[in-house]
């Protein structure tokens, strides 16, 4: 790892550390989780380690779960 880039990825970290505090106070769902880890581990996807490096800006809706979701941002607003 370059050291050039150790400054700008903890401060990403300090991003997703806010992010995620703020959803957890708004009372969101958690992150969308790989495959049958949300039934196996139903509390990881509010946990910070799950979270996204690059989280959206916005959460998601699954109506159908009536859950507000946080999806990783798109690679064409990177």
């Amino acid at each position: 790892m370059p050291q050039s880039l150790i400054s700008a990825l903890n401060g990403q970290t300090e991003v997703v550390k806010r992010c995620h505090k703020r959803d957890l106070r708004d009372g969101y769902d958690g992150v969308f989780m790989p495959g049958a880890l949300n039934r196996k581990w139903r509390t990881a996807s509010r946990e910070l380690i799950w979270q996204w490096f690059f989280p959206a800006k916005t959460l998601t809706l699954v109506p159908e779960a009536n859950e507000r979701r946080r999806y990783h941002l798109h690679e064409t607003h990177v």
